[in-house]
């Protein structure tokens, strides 16, 4: 997970914007969704191809996948995500066979060169799509793709059950052009195509994502599921959980306060209904907490052309 200045990150934050605000009847402004690109990288076959959405696609496609994106009723009592964090919040997760935890991926990432094996978290979104942060899958410092990325769901090294599922290979990763040629967090969001289905009655549930709210309420509770390296040899490769709120909130990105560590990336950050409105990106500081990029409308459009275009 990336480590980010501050006061820089601040910076960023504030003056990097995925639209721009255009002038609408009445003098008021609104703000509109700019064209945008994605990359694609067939680790079978070394091609990487680009698909650019135009702004008369964008909204169209918002609509279209809505029509997709019909979940059902999830139970609240699940989980109950609240406002009070102490010390260390993350709750360990012995038993992953109950959704939502089912769907959420251990995820082991090996580069090409020398660079070494990292680890992050995904949560499974179709029977052979899952999504991460693309920091995952593509390093911008080094110009890099993963050569190879295995999705472990519902992982624990819980005494009181082993694996549970088999392990899935990444076929294609997918990433926002803004990311790959320039690193921009703003668009820290990536998606990874399986090469096998998941079965339904394996996980339960897949996850839905929800565009994040445009005007979230002061404090908006939110829980992140995920897979921290906490440096046990107990539960250093099981599913935690932490509780906590929205702290501040910029265009792209916001701060939250649910505890996360080296090995959170790509975890999922779910609202009160169990949506996931954002993603985990990095580790800040106590000071103004950890960072979440949002599922905006690109990311949005993003994940769900994955699952249209790769259906199986």
């Amino acid at each position: 997970m990336k480590k980010v200045f501050a006061l820089l990150l601040c910076l960023v934050l504030v003056f990097s914007v995925t639209g721009t605000f255009v002038a609408v009847e009445g003098g008021e402004e609104q703000y509109q969704q700019e064209a945008f690109s994605v990359v694609e990288k067939n680790l079978i076959t070394g091609e990487e191809t680009t698909k650019i959405f135009d702004d008369v696609d964008i909204e169209e496609l918002v609509d279209e996948y809505k029509m997709m994106d019909q979940q059902p009723d999830y139970s609240r009592e699940m989980i109950t995500p609240y406002n009070i964090i102490g010390d260390n919040d993350l709750q360990l997760i012995e038993d992953t066979t109950d959704w939502p935890y089912s769907a959420v991926a251990f995820i082991s990432i090996d580069w090409p060169g020398l660079k070494k094996s990292t680890r992050g978290t995904a949560f499974i979104i179709s029977p052979n799509v899952a999504v991460t942060a693309a920091h995952n899958l593509y390093d911008a410092d080094l110009d890099l793709w993963a050569k190879d990325v295995s999705a472990f769901p519902g992982m624990s090294d819980s005494s009181l059950i082993g694996d549970l599922f088999d392990s899935y290979k990444a076929r294609v990763l997918g990433a926002s052009t803004d990311w790959i040629e320039r690193g921009d967090d703003n668009y820290d969001w990536g998606v990874i195509v399986l090469d096998e289905e998941i079965n339904i009655s394996d996980i339960g549930l897949y996850f839905f994502v929800e565009i994040f709210p445009s005007n979230p309420p002061a404090n908006m509770p939110i829980t992140v599921l995920g897979y921290p390296n906490t440096g046990s040899l107990l539960t250093n490769l099981s599913q935690h959980m932490s509780n906590g709120v929205i702290t501040n909130v910029f265009p792209n990105k916001f701060f939250h306060n649910a505890d996360t560590l080296h090995g959170s990336s790509g975890s999922p950050i779910l609202n009160e209904d169990l949506e996931v409105i954002g993603i985990n990106i990095a580790n800040s500081s106590p000071e103004f907490g950890n960072i979440g990029v949002k599922i905006d409308t690109n990311a949005y459009i993003h994940i769900y052309n994955t699952v249209l275009n790769y259906q199986p």
